[in-house]
This record gives structure tokens, C-alpha cells and sequence, in this order.
């Protein structure tokens, strides 16, 4: 990112640009210097947007973004004030509603729920066409519940979901609606959170809260679940080249490998069929993530229907031995580790993501060198990370050590996904002594809360799909 920054200086000091082209290139060089963590050139850059007085949509954004800086940087105070400012100032902007949403969550992750129960109110009243003003409403209920007023969650949620379009807002706010009539009790209530039950897993049967509803609504959503359509094998000449891939791979020739590969994932299969025999080739030659890929693209020209070939399309089982040899070495179930690095890095070797997490369980350098230390893995090298035996064996060591630490399987995923520090600070919370679901929403940090939730979701369907995989180790 920070080498696009500096292409996009070369570019604006050679040429000739009108004033709204430049405005609109130093606005996207102050994202990329954010989203690249340089905060205060990121103030800089867009504080000089600003002073030269761009149109009102533009300048919010950028006061938006000068505002996230301000707070990463560690002044929380003048962030909040910040976020404030854009709001008042700004009213009826996207950036408004960004910054109202964003200021709600700070002061709902630091505990301060009044403050957080005003904004999310200001939010939802003020632009209730916003589809923010829908997370917003969420989040109302899910405090309501955490404070035992049912009724008032019921409103909300109901509210969202009869509200707001966005598929995926809508069936987490029926499941939660149905949990609020469930806790309110009576007849009535019991017998419509039921029907949301049952509505909420026929809109995502194999996603996280169709699983939870199917629960709850006592349905076996692999009861009648069709085999699907068996994957053709791939011709002649896509196998050729990914024999071609191999070898370079083995060359050390990665770019030439890679451009292999984009003739591949770039095909059109035709049937799903072919598309989940193409995936099934880029699983076994360890590209998890196109083959992923190909198995949705399945699934929609299927219409949406799910099946087991599909399903083993999506959530791929490759490296059986290893994680089979190492879940019995650190005692640690073996769908759970499965369910992990599908989540971390859908079944690829060699993933390196932004923050420098390596490999099949995407573990950070430091981390690794410490258990390899620990195990006394011998002549060990961060390079051994995108060796699926290394990674696996200290990954597995890891979480095993986190799952006892804990006793408890979310808690154990946040650890892993963002640290003991916040694990240990996150379960103090209120809703972590309600119940394990909405601990699940109320966790902070939205990539660690997808992130608990997808592992979730995973490690139920790992234990359906490959139940003769190996044997279950430990609670869930």
C-alpha cells in the first residue's frame, strides 16, 4: 500500500490533473496510508485534503478517516471527539452514519452501555433508512436481552428484521427475535419463536444461526440432505499444468506457478459437475481458496440447492494424516483443528496474510519460534511455517495449550484469533455469564467475532460431513 502511495505521488507531480482528480487521489492515499497502519501520515495527508476545502461528501469521509487515525493512534479522547464532530457536522452523509455506528461500538467495547444505548437510539431514529440504522437496532436488542428485558429485545430485533433487506442482518435478527420470545415464556411467544426457528434455518440451513435454529427447533438439517452431483474428473490438459505447477513450485519459480494457476481458476466450467471436479483438483494440489471458490460457484448455478458434494466442495478436508497424527499428539479434537484451518486459511500451504501469519493455521513468526522451542523442533526456520507438518505441528500445540487453558471453546478461539490479553479481558463482560451466543455478539472486535462464529459453524459441519475422520477429543 505504501508503495501505491508512492506511485500515486510520481503520478500527481507528473500529471496534469483537474482540482477534483486530486482531490479524489489524495483521499485514497490517505485510506491506503490508514489501512497500511501509518496513522499520522494518514492525518497529514487528509488534514491537507480538508484545508483546501473539498465538496462536503468528500471532506466528511476524509474527517471520517482522520478521526479512526486520531483514535488508533492511542487518543482515544480526541478520536471520540472526533467522531463526534463528523456526525454533528456532516449530518445526512455517509460518513455521519459511519462515525455514529463506530463511536456507539467504542463506547460499548470499553463497557460504557448508557453511552452506547443513546447513540445506537440516535442512529436508528435519525436514519432509519440507513441499513446501519438495522445494525444499529441489533445491537439495542442484544443489550435489552443482556439486561433481562425480553419484551424490548423482542422489539428491536423485530424491528430489524421486518426493517432492513440485507439477508444476512435479517436471519441473525430473526434467530435472536425467536431467543427473546423464547426467554419471555407463555404459550404464544414459545409457539411463534419456533416458527422463527424453523423460518430462520430454511433461509441458511448450513450457516451459523441456521445451525443454532435447527437446534432449537429440534430439525436434522442432514436428515434429507441429497448426495448432489458427482464431480467430473479434470481433462488432460488442465492436469498437465498443475503437474507444471509442481515443478516450478519445487524451482522455487512461484510467479511462473502462480500465472499457471490464473489459466486455471480463470476456466468456465459449465456444469457443477465440472466445477466441483475442478475444485476437488485445486484442493488436492493445495489451492483451498480457489477451490472454495468453485464449490459456491456450484452452489449457485444449482440454484441454491445444498447437497453433500457440494457442501465437501466448500468446506474441503485435505493433509488428513497430519491433522489426524497432531490432534492425537496435543489431545485436541481433530474437527475442531479442521474447522480451524479452513477458517484460517481454506486448506493453503502457503497463505501469508497482512499481518504476516504464515501457512495451513496462519500462526505469527514470534508465536511459532516460541513453540518450536518449546516442542524442540530442530534447525527450525520461519520458512518451515509453509510446511504443512511444521505448521500443524505447532498449531495444534498452541490451540491444545489454549482449549485447557481456557476450558472453553470461544473463549479459546478469541485467544487464538486475537490474543490471551483480550481473551481474558473480554470474558469479564456481562454476556459472557449469560450464555455462549450472545458472549459471541458482543465480542468487540468484528473480525474475531465473524471469526468464533465461523469456526463455529465449520466445526459442526466437519463432524457431519467426515464423521468417520477420527474420534472426538475434548467439549465443545
Amino acid at each position: 500500500r505504501t508503495h501505491a502511495v508512492t506511485q500515486y505521488r510520481e503520478y500527481m507531480a507528473r500529471a496534469r490533473l483537474s482540482r477534483a482528480e486530486r482531490r479524489r487521489l489524495r483521499m485514497k492515499m490517505g485510506e491506503l496510508l490508514f489501512r497500511a497502519r501509518w496513522y499520522t501520515a494518514a492525518i497529514d495527508e487528509l488534514e491537507g485534503l480538508v484545508e483546501s476545502k473539498p465538496p462536503r461528501a468528500l471532506a466528511a469521509r476524509a474527517e471520517y478517516f482522520i478521526a479512526r487515525a486520531t483514535y488508533r493512534r492511542g487518543l482515544r479522547g480526541g478520536g471520540r471527539a472526533r467522531l463526534r464532530g463528523v456526525a454533528d457536522r456532516y449530518s445526512g452523509t455517509s460518513a455521519a452514519i459511519n462515525s455514529l455506528f463506530l463511536l456507539a461500538d467504542v463506547y460499548e467495547g470499553a463497557g460504557n452501555l448508557r453511552e452506547a444505548r443513546e447513540l445506537y437510539v440516535e442512529l436508528a431514529t435519525k436514519y432509519p433508512w440507513a441499513q446501519t440504522a438495522g445494525r444499529a437496532r441489533f445491537r439495542l436488542g442484544v443489550l435489552a436481552y443482556i439486561d433481562g428485558d425480553y419484551a424490548q429485545a423482542r422489539v428491536h430485533f423485530d424491528r430489524c428484521r421486518q426493517a432492513f433487506r440485507r439477508a444476512d442482518l435479517r436471519t441473525r435478527a430473526t434467530y435472536w427475535a425467536a431467543r427473546a420470545r423464547m426467554a419471555e415464556g407463555g404459550e404464544p411467544r414459545t409457539t411463534e419463536a419456533k416458527r422463527l426457528f424453523r423460518q430462520t434455518h430454511a433461509r441458511d440451513p448450513f450457516g451459523y444461526y441456521g445451525l443454532l435454529a435447527a437446534e432449537r427447533a429440534g430439525i436434522d438439517p442432514w436428515l434429507n440432505l441429497p448426495p448432489g452431483p458427482e464431480p467430473s474428473p479434470i481433462d488432460s490438459l488442465t492436469q498437465s499444468k498443475f503437474e507444471s505447477i509442481e515443478l516450478l513450485r519445487l524451482a522455487g519459480l512461484k510467479e511462473e506457478a502462480d500465472y499457471i494457476l490464473e489459466t486455471i481458476v480463470a476456466r468456465r466450467p459449465r456444469t457443477p459437475e465440472e466445477m466441483l471436479g475442478l475444485s476437488a483438483a485445486l484442493t488436492e494440489h493445495g489451492f483451498g481458496g480457489d477451490a472454495v471458490k468453485f464449490g459456491w460457484r456450484a452452489h449457485a448455478r444449482m440454484r441454491g440447492q445444498w447437497s453433500t458434494s457440494v457442501l465437501k466442495a466448500i468446506y474441503p478436508l485435505t493433509y488428513k494424516d497430519i491433522l489426524l497424527a497432531e490432534s492425537r499428539t496435543h489431545r485436541i479434537d481433530p474437527y475442531l483443528l479442521a474447522a480451524v484451518v479452513r477458517q484460517e486459511s481454506a486448506f493453503a500451504p502457503d497463505v501469508i496474510s497482512r499481518a504476516g501469519a504464515r501457512g495451513l493455521l496462519q500462526l505469527m513468526p514470534p508465536t511459532a519460534r516460541w513453540w518450536a522451542a518449546r516442542l524442540g523442533v530442530r534447525d527450525y526456520s520461519d520458512e518451515l511455517l509453509f510446511h504443512p507438518e511444521t505448521n500443524v505441528h505447532l498449531g495444534a500445540a498452541f490451540l491444545s495449550d489454549l482449549s485447557r487453558r481456557y476450558n472453553e471453546l470461544q473463549i479459546a478461539l478469541v485467544a487464538y484469533n486475537a490474543g490471551p490479553t483480550r481473551a481474558r479481558r473480554w470474558r469479564e463482560r456481562p454476556a459472557y455469564s449469560v450464555d455462549a451466543e450472545l458472549f459471541a455478539e458482543r465480542i468487540p472486535f468484528s473480525e474475531t467475532r465473524n471469526y468464533v462464529r465461523g469456526i463455529q459453524t465449520q466445526l459442526r459441519i466437519y463432524r457431519h460431513l467426515y464423521d468417520d475422520f477420527g474420534p472426538r477429543i475434548g467439549a465443545d
